[in-house]
């Protein structure tokens, strides 16, 4: 996917962003002072027949447990989307995953689940579709481009 498509998506919603340009990142780990504002790691996991996809929005620092994560939303067997279905889903890659790919996921089979202490108050790092880029947007912008593609989300105790 392009990077300029994320300025389209955020051209049309009329969402301010404060842009960083840095290295290739593979892990926020020891990055943080990269970029402002609120870090977070965007994970995609599916259900064991794919019948639900989740895009997780979790504090960069906090560490998955998916047994727990199970428990809280009453699912069994998540694991990770491959890297073809991901980019079927959202038009990104592992490396480069962005809530702004939700806009390319027509039939809402994706679901995103925020982690509850994250402050939706405040902005985040989100990627452009590429991982040498993170602009920093509000959260509440994000969660508007969420209400208007009908994509559902819910704060989780992750």
């Amino acid at each position: 996917m392009d990077e300029k498509k994320a300025y389209e998506i955020l051209k049309k919603y009329n969402i301010d962003y404060k842009k960083f340009n840095h290295k290739v990142l593979t892990t926020l780990e020891g990055n943080l002072n990269l970029v402002e504002g609120q870090q977070v790691k965007n994970l995609v996991l599916k259900n064991k027949k794919e019948r639900q996809v989740y895009f997780i929005i979790i504090e960069e620092s906090k560490y998955l447990d998916i047994g727990k994560l199970e428990s809280e939303i009453g699912e069994k067997r998540l694991s990770f989307l491959s890297e073809d279905k991901l980019f079927e889903y959202l038009a990104c890659h592992v490396s480069a995953v962005t809530p702004l790919g939700l806009v390319y996921d027509v039939n809402n089979k994706v679901k995103v689940l925020i982690d509850d202490s994250l402050d939706l108050d405040t902005t985040l790092g989100v990627h452009p579709f590429v991982n040498n880029i993170t602009l920093n947007i509000k959260f509440r912008d994000l969660l508007r481009i969420f209400d208007d593609i009908n994509t559902e989300y819910e704060l989780v105790n992750i």
